[in-house]
């Protein structure tokens, strides 16, 4: 068995562990949902409840582990261990939210958003790490149109991608020493570094399109 599958086996086992051996103290109907003041807004029954988030693991684990092979571009597996490392990271989050959700049940009211900031944090640097090693393909990065017709903008994007997630994480975590700003630092790390990957593909682009134009301009004057 790949590591990757004996990690992700172990995370489930964990999960599933925990689930099994919390049963007996937690709720007929347990909070799954939580809002921005960090208080409980949505509830489930029990046996779903512990269930469903080991199973979305799964499920996730076996979709992304397999979308690499129906890539026009075959790609990813040239970048596979920093693709694999985000799916931990991102397995690894769903694992410690689901932890979090039995600690709510059983009367540890662990604040989620502590929980999904420490996990973001990780899924954060993942993700810089993952945009890095990127090669040009049509599911994983920034996929922009400019960035898919052109090697060169697809690179510099995603150095630029790399850079800005890596500065992102002591964003994210600064919501362990500011936890009334957490969810909103959380989602400014998240959100912005894509948003100026993207404007700076299409700037990338224009700029190169520019030059052609430019120079039969000048063809025309010398003629």
């Amino acid at each position: 068995m790949r590591p990757f599958w004996i990690l992700v086996t172990v995370m489930l086992a964990a999960s599933l562990f925990a689930s099994w051996a919390m049963l007996p103290v937690l709720p007929e109907r347990m909070a799954v949902h939580w809002g921005l003041s960090g208080q409980p807004d949505g509830w489930m029954d029990r046996l779903p409840a512990v269930l469903f988030m080991p199973a979305l693991m799964l499920a996730l684990a076996i979709f992304l582990e397999w979308l690499p092979r129906i890539d026009p571009r075959h790609n990813i597996p040239k970048f596979i261990i920093a693709y694999e490392q985000f799916l931990l990271a991102l397995l690894f989050l769903l694992a410690m939210v689901h932890l979090d959700m039995l600690a709510w049940g059983a009367g540890l009211h662990i604040p989620p958003t502590l929980v999904l900031t420490v996990g973001f944090g990780l899924l954060l640097f993942s993700i810089s790490r993952l945009l890095a090693a990127s090669l040009p393909n049509y599911f994983i990065g920034i996929r922009t149109p400019w960035a898919l017709e052109d090697d060169s903008n697809w690179h510099a994007t995603h150095r630029l991608a790399a850079s800005l997630y890596h500065w992102s994480v002591p964003v994210c975590l600064l919501g362990l020493l500011i936890p009334a700003w957490s969810i909103w630092l959380l989602l400014l790390a998240a959100i912005v570094p894509s948003l100026l990957a993207v404007a700076y593909s299409y700037l990338a682009y224009a700029q190169k399109k520019k030059k052609p134009a430019k120079r039969r301009r000048s063809k025309k004057r010398a003629r």
